[in-house]
């Protein structure tokens, strides 16, 4: 699975960004906290599913969390990697 694959489970269904606090609801999706709080506040609603949500049962996604830790971990490890390849490319060349 590439990378691609990989981050398109690390985004969240409603900010499009990757997970900083992910938090799992009960219509079993996970969302970044704060929009999740805000769609329930204004919906009371799943923002996938459409059933009934509640706040006070939002859960931590730490399995979510790590997995976004390490996909950046790698891809700065990634970008250091090229730099030093066009670095060495440029000295070379």
């Amino acid at each position: 699975m590439s990378s691609v694959d990989i981050q398109q489970y690390l985004i969240c269904p409603l900010t499009l960004q990757l997970f900083n606090d992910p938090v799992t609801a009960e219509d079993g999706h996970t969302y970044e906290r704060k929009a999740i709080t805000e769609w329930i506040t204004q919906h009371d609603t799943s923002p996938v599913t459409k059933k009934f949500l509640s706040i006070n049962r939002l859960t931590p996604n730490c399995a979510i969390k790590d997995a976004v830790e390490t996909f950046e971990r790698q891809q700065a490890q990634r970008n250091i990697q090229s730099d030093v390849s066009i670095a060495d490319a440029n000295a070379n060349g």
